[in-house]
């Protein structure tokens, strides 16, 4: 049976419209582009932000050119998710996010894209379809993509919160899932010991060896860092930023350096080709970041805390020691020559010695006609001569002495002595020994002229504990009002000498322990609460550890460049009345002196107020652990309207104007008469 139906006039005009719209549709205007030109334009865009290098970049540098990067990237994505969507429907709710060094803020334009998709259990067939269509779309533009996804109701992967979102449904999405997230126990960052070498490699360092010991440890760290600490993710820099309380500014500063030099060692490679080779220049940069960063990191368990002083790490535990005497060696190649000439340079470096020649028109310049080195300063106890960057020492008496106190001060109060290094010079059947130093330029203290106080301060602390024996106003230099020492061959003396009657009521003393630092301020004048502070916290036991443990190593290496036969001919007096030693002069002891006169001066600023420098020198002890350190004060006091060129003969027993003699050091170290 066939019912035919007449539709109501009504109904007929109502559709009649869509008919004709059917009947005769819209011409099919091809698009003026084909997709896959609309995305390797958009790409090109992003490609383009790097372009130019970034040589000489620095960290602000660095920072806008991930930002613009990242917003040029997200803009291309989101054209290829619009399309994909367009074909499949949009998700209920969803965040399409950037892990890895990508989702770091390290935008480079050859890696591979590592994505994580945060969703809703009930479009996991939509999020199915649409990593393969994504994967497709990327593979027009030559880049591949790694997709895993995490439902939004599952809350147990924190590694979600170390992305980056390049598309959203709705912000509040990640949000929410963020903050459930952060109600969550987090174990404490520890920072990957094995992964980082801690032996320096000096030559052939590949970019995947900076990546695998260097890069992923430190990214790892400071990712972690930011998620125990419950701080939004960003980039690296602005992440470094927010730890503030984690890390003071100055490490702050060190650690953004160096996430700024390892993207751009890295911006210009293919991830699967990065057998390159650091140029010399990278090495230098690689190696201010293996001493000052990574080192210091590595020799510490977070808890919490605890700030992470970057620069304190490095001063205490002889890693600053280990950068700068690497970037001294490097710089003192300057003066050396690897062919053949007259002079023949030999150094001793981790036990290896090591041959070189001084440079062709360098010899006539700084040799005399006796083979000796020109005498630049007429003052000095030794023939000493520069050489631009570098001073020049022939036959020092107590090398190993110079190299100690720059050691431990460095380690105590950061950089205010120069960095010294030991070669044996042979001029045909000539020999002796040359303290090569770096140069401090400025000038010597003029009376009245102001000093930086924190540094200041320090200086006194340090000279507390190096006791020093001629720290004459020459040896001192001023430069941007804070003063540095240059010599420093004459230390660890006894402080005084004192005397007592066969009654034990009176007695009288002999100063031996002489600086003028305490001389060109009042001894009543305030120092400086930071430094203090600063010094209050050290960690004597591993500074003194350390410190020991340098030294006897660069004993060795010092002993290692003359046979005994040699040692025994610079030991006597020459015809200057110099003599020559690799080792230090210290009495039995003088360790166990240096270990308890630290504790003191730490207890001191303790339990005081408004310390005064005359107060330091009150505590001065002698090698049998004995209070001197009054008479030391008065000794002061008493020279206190003193001209300074006649301030040591009134402190001291010395009556020379210049340099002490070795039998004048000898008996002030060894407190008694030598006959």
């Amino acid at each position: 049976i066939i019912v035919n139906i007449e539709p109501f006039a009504d109904e007929v005009a109502k559709y009649d419209a869509f008919r004709q719209r059917i009947a005769r549709p819209n011409p099919f205007n091809q698009p003026v582009k084909f997709t896959t030109e609309r995305y390797w334009e958009a790409y090109k865009a992003f490609t383009a932000h790097f372009i130019n290098g970034t040589q000489g970049a620095g960290v602000n540098d660095v920072r806008k050119l991930q930002q613009r990067a990242l917003k040029s990237f997200i803009d291309f994505f989101k054209i290829l998710v619009k399309d994909a969507f367009d074909l499949l429907g949009y998700p209920t709710s969803y965040d399409i996010r950037m892990e890895g060094a990508m989702g770091h803020g390290e935008i480079f334009p050859y890696a591979n894209l590592e994505c994580v998709i945060l969703m809703s259990q009930q479009d996991q067939n939509l999020i199915d379809f649409l990593q393969e269509i994504l994967t497709v779309q990327l593979l027009t533009v030559d880049k591949k993509v790694t997709f895993r996804r995490v439902i939004a109701t599952e809350i147990a992967d924190y590694s979600v919160l170390k992305s980056t979102s390049l598309t959203t449904s709705n912000p509040n999405f990640f949000l929410n899932y963020q903050e459930e997230c952060w109600k969550q126990p987090f174990d404490l960052p520890k920072f990957n010991g094995d992964a980082f070498k801690k032996e320096w490699k000096e030559k052939d360092v590949s970019l995947g060896y900076v990546k695998e010991h260097y890069k992923t440890p430190l990214i790892q760290f400071l990712s972690d860092l930011v998620l125990y600490h419950k701080i939004e993710h960003k980039n690296l820099f602005d992440s470094i930023d927010a730890l503030n309380n984690v890390f003071p500014e100055n490490s702050r500063v060190l650690l953004k350096e160096s996430i700024a030099f390892l993207h751009c060692l890295f911006l210009p490679h293919e991830e699967n080709k990065l057998g390159n080779v650091l140029s010399e220049h990278e090495m230098t940069a690689l190696q201010k970041c293996h001493w000052l960063v990574l080192s210091p990191l590595s020799s510490i368990s977070y808890t919490g805390q605890e700030p992470i002083n970057l620069d304190t790490l490095a001063q205490t535990k002889g890693f600053y020691l280990l950068y700068e005497e690497a970037q001294f060696r490097k710089d003192i190649k300057k003066i050396f020559d690897s062919d053949p000439t007259k002079v023949k340079i030999t150094g001793c470096v981790s036990d290896v010695l090591q041959t070189c020649y001084l440079r062709s028109d360098l010899v006539d310049e700084i040799l005399d006609k006796e083979g000796g080195l020109v005498n630049h300063y007429e003052e000095s106890a030794h023939q000493v001569c520069s050489i631009g960057d570098f001073h020049l020492k022939q036959k020092p008496s107590y090398p190993l002495m110079e190299y100690g106190v720059h050691n431990l001060c460095s380690r105590i109060a950061g950089d205010f002595t120069p960095c010294v290094e030991l070669v044996r010079f042979d001029i045909g059947d000539t020999f002796y020994p040359v303290l090569v130093s770096r140069t401090i330029s400025g000038n010597y203290w003029q009376k009245g002229e102001p000093l930086d106080l924190k540094q200041w301060t320090r200086m006194l602390l340090c000279a507390i504990l190096t006791r020093p024996a001629d720290g004459r106003r020459s040896n001192y230099i001023i430069k941007d009002q804070k003063i540095y020492c240059i010599d420093n061959d004459l230390s660890f003396v006894e402080p005084a000498e004192v005397n007592w009657s066969n009654f034990g009521r009176w007695g009288f003393s002999e100063v031996y322990f002489f600086t003028i630092l305490f001389c060109i301020q009042s001894l009543d004048t305030k120092l400086d609460q930071a430094a203090l502070d600063e010094f209050k916290a050290l960690d004597r036991a591993a500074i003194l550890d350390g410190w020991i443990e340098d030294v006897i190593k660069k004993e060795k290496e010092y002993t290692a460049l003359f046979s005994k036969a040699d040692r025994d001919i610079l030991s006597k007096e020459d015809s200057k009345g110099r003599t020559f030693t690799p080792s230090i002069p210290l009495k039995k002891g003088a360790l166990a002196t240096l270990d308890l006169q630290f504790w003191r001066l730490q207890a001191l600023i303790r339990r005081s107020k408004g310390l005064k420098s005359g107060d330091l020198l009150k505590e001065l002890i002698n090698i049998h652990q004995e209070s001197v350190g009054t008479y030391v004060y008065k000794a002061y006091d008493n020279a206190k309207n003193c001209p300074l060129d006649k301030v040591k003969a009134k402190i001291t027993s010395s009556k020379e104007v210049g340099s002490l003699t070795n039998v004048e050091y000898q008996k002030a170290v060894l407190g008694k008469k030598i006959e």
